[in-house]
């Protein structure tokens, strides 16, 4: 019986829910795209009531949050995956450039300047692991100095003396 009366309570707020998003969309002189809105369900909720109450609305049931802005949102624990599209982008901007025809102090320049600028935004909005962050130094430190065949090559500057600011 608890179920079933938590199921009309839920059901009854949905329709409230509903009923806002309508005199909303009404003041603003809009509508609700129903192809492009998804909702997420927490765990608790029962696959049924997940289904009925996405049937009523006619939105999609989503099982993450997507992505705003090209950042994750985010509604669960931060794994090591959770910014890996961050270290695939940096790794796909490096992958262009040919860093065996590029002057030291050009190599330098590009991971200061360019690649500094690529986790910016998501910086600005969350605190990145220190594994992403280790990762981004890391591929920074192999392009500068380069690698062969997963082993890095000796640096003849110290990674603390090139980081610093001049």
């Amino acid at each position: 019986m608890l179920a079933d009366y938590n199921q009309i309570l839920n059901q009854e707020e949905v329709y409230w829910y509903q009923k806002c998003l309508d005199v909303f969309c009404e003041a603003l002189g809009q509508i609700i795209n129903v192809a492009k809105t998804k909702i997420l369900f927490l765990k608790n909720v029962s696959i049924s009531l997940a289904n009925s109450i996405s049937m009523n609305n006619g939105f999609k049931v989503s099982k993450d949050l997507s992505k705003y802005l090209r950042i994750p949102l985010l509604h669960q624990r931060l794994t090591k995956q959770t910014y890996s599209y961050l270290l695939e982008s940096l790794q796909k901007k490096l992958t262009g450039w040919k860093s065996n025809n590029l002057l030291l102090a050009n190599k330098i320049i590009s991971c200061k300047f360019v690649l500094s600028i690529v986790p910016l935004y998501p910086m600005q909005i969350v605190i990145l692991s220190k594994h992403t962050c280790n990762k981004i130094e890391k591929l920074c430190k192999r392009f500068i100095w380069g690698h062969n065949k997963g082993r890095d090559k000796s640096n003849p500057v110290n990674w603390g003396t090139s980081c610093k600011s001049k």
